[in-house]
Formats: structure tokens, sequence, C-alpha cells
């Protein structure tokens, strides 16, 4: 069973135009597939050496055909000579390369035998995921493949998560320090062709190696055990009118998931103010969020008298935000993972953040800020990866502040500041509570249970 989990990168202004680079080339090689496959459909033969010289003309194959549905060695066959000679396979490597040709595979396959010509997309479908590319080498940043260290709130990932990339991370340093400390005694014994191989480690891995350097976490006890697995992926977020923003999605398999010890039901309330609201057929309860004063980080000024130095911002606000996450937001979170995950059905409103971004609402940067949207990620994941154990259900999100909990009367509660009143039947409770108690309620009607 595997689960993945995605956050953002925070490239350079400098790195971002590298990052564009390598998703410009994967549009470039499947626009060569796709015209490759169209010629093909449409009776007129053609291999990919062939589409390379035509890709340029104004005119593709159109009509109906018979669309070619071959191996994927026998694509990678032709493709592979070609990607070397555009120079794809530098920018890419040839791993990432071979996830393109199988997604382009796939979506033949979806296509299906017989179809127009113009279902063979000339783009890569929205998601693309470009694997290979990336992995984590410390708790700020990342490597992306021939871009170097990016910024990344790796440090986010929650516990299960974060102990397997470390565990990882450690196995990387060792294996790295000991093949350098190989080259080293057979370059100091006087070997020639370790002079070569000691220069090539120490040029690719001398500045990983130092930040792989660290020492590995305390051990998380809690009701799931994961494992890293090294096939992360490199997604390309773009938004009309917008630079290209870019996600990284982590690979975790379950080692271990423990039997959830109530088998009843907790309906989860995200929020700001409260992390998380909760409610069981005990009662109610919240985990408040731990952040003291504002949670967006202010633009350092330049001091004056002092000579003008380059302030690297980004690491700045990232070191803040790692401080401040570690320090006081995880251990909420471990707290409500255990809680949450000891149930056999865990029932989450299902937060809209992407109509949130579009009314420029302040909920999703801070979900990402403090990683509360990687934690939900995480819950959602292991619960539908749970083997039947455990079962999610995702509760809308409409009139649940709003609806009265107590008496169901639609769009009855009042507010003054954090406490609400029922105009209907005088009830007060807590806005984020009274949420939780609506999520509650829905998802026991969808389980049929009395509320």
């Amino acid at each position: 069973m595997t689960i993945t989990l995605n956050h953002s990168l925070h490239p350079t202004d400098t790195q971002a135009p590298a990052l564009d680079q390598r998703f410009d080339a994967a549009g470039a090689a499947w626009r060569l597939l796709a015209l490759h496959a169209r010629s093909e459909a449409a009776g007129e033969p053609c291999r990919c050496r062939a589409a390379q010289r035509l890709r340029s003309q104004v005119r593709w194959p159109t009509g109906h055909g018979r669309i070619p549905q071959r191996s994927g060695a026998a694509w990678r066959a032709e493709f592979n000579p070609v990607a070397d000679d555009e120079g794809w396979t530098a920018l890419l490597g040839r791993h990432a390369l071979d996830t393109l040709v199988a997604a382009f595979r796939r979506t033949l396959r979806d296509v299906g035998a017989q179809a127009p010509l113009s279902a063979i997309s000339a783009t890569p479908p929205s998601g693309l995921r470009l694997r290979a590319l990336v992995r984590p080498v410390s708790s700020l940043c990342v490597e992306v493949v021939g871009v170097g260290p990016v910024l990344a709130p790796v440090f986010t990932l929650p516990g299960p998560a974060g102990l397997a990339v470390d565990v990882w991370r450690q196995q990387l340093g060792v294996r790295l320090r000991e093949t350098r400390e190989t080259l080293t005694r057979r370059l100091l014994a006087g070997d020639a062709q370790a002079d070569e191989e000691y220069l090539r480690h120490v040029a690719r891995y001398g500045e990983m190696e130092a930040r792989l350097a660290v020492p590995l976490a305390a051990p998380c006890t809690g009701p799931v055990t994961l494992t890293f697995l090294e096939e992360a992926e490199l997604e390309q977020c773009v938004r009309p009118g917008e630079p290209a923003q870019y996600r990284v999605h982590w690979n975790f398999r379950i080692s271990d998931l423990a039997q959830p010890p109530d088998p009843g039901l907790i309906a989860v309330d995200p929020g700001i103010r409260t992390l998380y609201a909760w409610a069981t057929r005990y009662g109610v309860g919240r985990f408040d969020s731990p952040l003291s004063g504002s949670w967006v980080a202010p633009l350092p000024a330049p001091l004056r008298g002092q000579v003008d130095r380059v302030l690297d911002v980004g690491l700045a606000r990232l070191s803040r935000q790692e401080l401040l996450h570690c320090r006081q937001v995880r251990p909420v979170l471990d707290a409500a993972t255990s809680l949450f995950l000891g149930h056999r059905y865990l029932a989450l409103e299902a937060t809209d953040l992407a109509g949130m971004r579009r009314r420029q609402l302040d909920y999703p940067a801070f979900a990402e800020f403090s990683g509360l949207d990687l934690h939900m990620q995480f819950l959602r994941e292991v619960v539908r990866h749970s083997d039947g154990i455990r079962q999610g259900l995702d509760i809308g999100p409409a009139g649940t502040t709003v609806d009265c909990a107590a008496c169901g009367g639609a769009n009855t509660m009042r507010y003054s500041g954090r406490l609400g009143r029922c105009t209907a039947c005088g009830t007060r409770r807590h806005r984020d509570e009274n949420g939780a108690l609506n999520v509650y309620t829905r998802a026991a009607r969808q389980l049929g249970w009395a509320a």
C-alpha cells in the first residue's frame, strides 16, 4: 500500500526558468510522440526520426484511424535516440523520459483502438508529473537534478512521513561517506583511475553530503509506520496569468498500520484559530492553533549604516516557518494524528481550497504554512489505504458553520467573535465545535446511524 503527499517548492528567480525549461522539454517530447502516433494512425508511415523532421509542419493528420498500441519497450527504442539528439535526456534523464512515454501510452490506451486522430492530444495532460528528478536532502530543501538545491518545506511532512524521510537521508549519507572514504584510500594509494572518480564524486555529492550529515529524528510512535520510496515526482501547476508553480509528490509505503482502538466515528472540522475541531459520540473538543502572533512573515528591512548585503529572504522565511512549525504546530498535529486515526471512521470536512484561492481568502496560505494541508492529505491517504480497517468520509462544507447542530435550523447561528447563538433554539456554542458537530451528524447519516 502506497500513499502520496505533496507540497510546494520555492525556487529562486534563477531556478524557476530552469524548472520551466524541463517541462518545456517534456511538452516538446510529448508533441513529438503525438505527431508520431497520429501519422501512424492515419496510415502515413512515420517513426520518431521522421516525426522529428516533420514536427514543424502546420497540418497534423486528421480523420479516424487505428490508434497504435505497442509495448513501452518498442516506443522507447524509437524515442530514446531522438531524445538524446534533442538534449531532452540531458535535461530530464532517462527515467523521467520513460515515465513520460508510459503516460503517453496510457493516454493512447484510454483513447481506444479506433478513434478520431484529434483524440491524441498534442499537449501533455494537466497534472503531468516527471519522476526521478527530485529528492529530499534537508528539512529546508530538495535537490532537483540539473537545478541544484531548491527551497521546500520538507519539515511540514507529518510525523511518520518525516521520520521515513530522515531514515532515508541518513542511509544515503552513510552510503556517500563510505564511497568517499573508499575513493580517498585508493587516491592516496596512487590509483590513477580513483583520481577522476574522486573528483566526480565530490563535484556531484560534496554539497549534498554536508546537508545529509544531520542527526536522526527521535522515533515517532503512532498508529502508522511508513517507508520512504525514492520515486518522487515533480509537477508543474499553471494558472492563467500567473507564473508556473511547482509541487513535489513524495511516495511512501505503509509498513505497519495498527488497528483503531475505537470502533466509532470522529468528525473533524479544520480551521485557522482552531487547527481542528472534532466531535465523537462522547462530545466535542478542539486543537487550538499554538501560533502566537501573526503567522505571515514580515519583510526584513536593510540595516542603515552598514554595507549592503544580498539577503536570502526566501531562506530566512522558510527557516522561520520551520521554527514555528517544529516547536509549536507539530506537537499539536501529532496529537491529532493519534486521536483521529484511533477511530474506525474518520469524517473530514471537504474544504474547497481552490475556491478559497479564487476568492483570495487567507485559509489556503495558512493551511500550507502550518502544514495543515499536508496533514489532511496524510489522514485521507492513510485512511484510504487502510485495507478496510478504517473508512473515510468527505463532508461538504456548505452550512456547517451557520446551521445549528442542536436543532438542525438552517442558517440560524449568529456569532459574536467565536461564540454563537441559535436564533431558533437558543443554543450557544463555539463556531468550530458547531461545525464539527454538523460534520458528525452528516457523516452519521451517510453511515445510516442515528446521530
